[in-house]
């Protein structure tokens, strides 16, 4: 979202909460905004992320409105209306709520975005004073269903890292979480599901990421003005990992390729690039 505009749709706050990722909440499109099934089809599992949301405000961690179908009114819905069952759903207009015995009780369904990112917080605020040992960080995150931990450990930004059964402090792979680790907050520990692998003095912390690059235009065939590719979740410490090379013109999208390879062979081509204009 821009500056000063501090309300999110359902779709918008669900792919926050999946993804952690502000640019993946820029990124969508006007009917992804409006739509859960449009935004789940952009940022897969984003729908999950719209059921966390709805736990949140069954437990009543903060407030939702909608404009009020019988009147028109944009208003607050009611703790009470979300513990009785009620659901988001598409309709011709967006994001709607319902209930039952209350069909479209509330069109329009908006949530404040600095509620979001408190509540789900990305990794640059929750690992803000470094890192964090694993029962740490999970104690920083909410419980499912309102949460899943796997989703934050997972996140390209975040390096989890462990004792391995030699005792060396090792980088555990993010497909751990993917495929339903275990995770042992007393003990501080992490196990592969099958329990063949497990790492001990688990910590959380930031992953190194590139800074964003700058090309000219004329470089890429323009006349002017620059050209902004950002190098997403490209760690510094793994050169081997994949990253997202996100193409920006005047702060708009206007290209998005899957860069495979080696991240400091890249940046070293950017680097050139620039020197060069």
């Amino acid at each position: 979202m821009e500056a000063g505009d501090n309300r999110w749709t359902v779709p918008q706050a669900a792919v926050w909460i999946r993804t952690r990722d502000i640019e993946c909440v820029r990124m969508l499109d006007r009917n992804a905004k409006r739509y859960l099934s449009v935004a789940d089809e952009v940022v897969p599992e984003a729908y999950d992320g719209s059921l966390c949301l709805r736990a949140a405000l069954q437990a009543g961690r903060f407030a939702v409105w909608g404009r009020r179908r019988s009147s028109g009114e944009n208003e607050f819905i009611p703790q009470a209306f979300w513990q009785g069952g009620g659901v988001f759903i598409d309709d011709e207009r967006g994001v709607s709520a319902s209930g039952p015995g209350l069909p479209l009780a509330w069109q329009f369904v908006n949530v404040g975005a600095d509620d979001c990112q408190a509540h789900w917080p990305a990794p640059a605020s929750l690992l803000a004073g470094g890192s964090l040992a694993l029962r740490a960080a999970l104690d920083r995150l909410a419980d499912p269903p309102e949460d899943y931990a796997q989703w934050f450990l997972r996140h390209p930004a975040v390096r989890v890292t462990g004792l391995d059964g030699q005792g060396q402090r090792v980088a555990i792979d993010p497909a751990v979480f993917v495929t339903a680790g275990v995770l042992d907050r007393q003990r501080n520990a992490v196990a592969t599901a099958d329990g063949r692998l497990h790492w001990s003095a688990v910590t959380v912390e930031r992953a190194a990421v590139a800074p964003a690059k700058a090309l000219s235009r004329k470089s890429r065939g323009y006349d002017d003005g620059p050209i902004l590719v950002e190098l997403r979740a490209a760690r510094e410490d793994d050169p081997t990992l994949s990253v997202q090379a996100w193409v920006y013109d005047n702060d708009k999208r206007i290209e998005g390729a899957s860069v495979e390879g080696k991240v400091r062979r890249l940046q070293g081509k950017l680097a050139k690039t620039n020197e060069a204009n």
